[in-house]
């Protein structure tokens, strides 16, 4: 048996204990109690009570709270879904999070109704020291936090977050203001070359990404459409289906100390380390600053610039692209 202190708060506060052999918690809620761990409960069924998902659920009918997962692998059979105001905090010597079962078919992170056109976006919460695992065979993702344009999720942070081997995206945020992502690693997510990406930001303003590692994604490493006021501080993009780095309709963008490498080496079409372009409805990228890269080895081009305007390149080392190290169509570009 294993006992967690706790402080009572203002708002929901559990912490959630695992002994490391087993899938399932020891949990001691606000009320004192501490549970025997069991074996093969399934953690996002919120229907039994002192899983991951039962207090999530507590935490979105008290108006949020706080919720600490102890060191150990966690079974999901469907999505955890996290509401406003909530912190979702896993250990710093490993907690997972995994897909588990044959009728695995969700995301294992989103904010409910993710999956609807109109949704009215998740406000204030974070997500830390988690391993999400997906399946390669269920195109869905580890992460999905979806806004509307009228209804946008705000103040979003995933920070120490590592997500792998999820059918689709690693993380997928749409139609949101205020994220920030930090210390995350991204690897081996999706199964399509064209639209399957390790992180994919669309409609994201004001944004920043620290720490952030990606690789062999089955599309790109790091994708945005429409992503606006954004600063990219080292970031690593290497051996990914297709691109390391994507722009497309961005505006007000920094990258700065980015590594990008080896990039849609094994396709039959082009790939680029770093591509600034609009977007699916001509709307142009501008205003993009890359600094102090290492830019080399990628498939084709190391940046590819087209229908952009106020493209600024510094400092940056590009070498050993085989079709050109830049490329600039219909676009203006600067270097300083």
């Amino acid at each position: 048996m294993l006992m967690c202190p706790l402080q009572r708060s203002s708002m929901l506060i559990v912490t959630v204990c695992l002994w490391i052999w087993l899938p399932t918690a020891v949990v001691q809620a606000a009320y004192d109690v501490t549970v025997v761990p069991q074996a093969g409960v399934d953690q996002s069924d919120a229907t039994l009570p002192e899983t991951i998902a039962w207090y999530l659920q507590e935490a979105h009918t008290q108006g949020g709270g706080t919720i600490h997962l102890q060191t150990g692998e966690y079974q999901l059979r469907k999505a955890l879904i996290i509401p406003n105001d909530t912190t979702l905090i896993g250990s710093s010597e490993g907690t997972i999070l995994r897909a588990t079962g044959e009728k695995f078919f969700d995301h294992l992170i989103k904010n409910i109704h993710s999956d609807h056109p109109q949704s009215d976006g998740v406000k204030n919460i974070t997500l830390t020291h988690l391993t999400l695992i997906g399946q390669r065979d269920v195109r869905l993702n580890c992460i999905q936090l979806v806004g509307s344009e009228a209804q946008r999720s705000n103040d979003i942070v995933l920070s120490d977050i590592i997500t792998h081997h999820c059918g689709r995206h690693g993380i997928h945020i749409k139609g949101a203001n205020k994220v920030v992502l930090q210390n995350v690693v991204s690897h081996h997510n999706g199964v399509n070359v064209d639209h399957d990406h390790n992180i994919y930001l669309l409609r994201v303003t004001d944004a920043t990404m620290r720490n952030v590692y990606t690789y062999q994604a089955a599309g790109n490493g790091f994708s945005s459409t429409r992503l606006t006021d954004a600063t990219l501080y080292n970031i690593t993009s290497i051996d990914n289906g297709r691109r390391g780095i994507r722009f497309g309709a961005g505006d007000h963008i920094t990258v700065q100390n980015c590594t990008v490498r080896r990039n849609g080496l094994a396709l039959d079409h082009q790939a680029d380390g770093i591509v600034i372009v609009s977007d699916d409805f001509d709307n142009p990228s501008s205003d993009i600053t890359i600094k102090h890269c290492s830019i080399a080895r990628n498939r084709d081009h190391g940046i590819w610039v087209n229908s952009a305007s106020r493209i600024r390149l510094h400092n940056n080392i590009i070498s050993h692209n085989p079709a050109g190290d830049y490329s600039f169509l219909n676009s203006t570009v600067s270097f300083y």
